[in-house]
């Protein structure tokens, strides 16, 4: 089985599609990560700005 998506990953990975900052950003979707989230961490606290933070579909398996 494959380890899971950390945080940090995800949001490396939204910044690469979005051209844009995490911690600048709004509203951040990190839905439907493959491997799926199974924690959350502290790098949330670097998201200051964002007011929506979306983390449906992210099944534990």
């Amino acid at each position: 089985m494959s380890k899971p998506t950390t945080l940090k990953d995800a949001l490396a990975k939204w910044e690469d599609r979005n051209k844009q900052p995490a911690a600048t950003a709004t509203e951040i979707g990190l839905q439907f990560q493959y491997p799926p989230i199974e924690k959350m961490d502290p790098i949330l606290n670097s998201l200051t700005e964002c007011q929506k933070l979306s983390l449906s579909s992210n099944p534990l398996m």
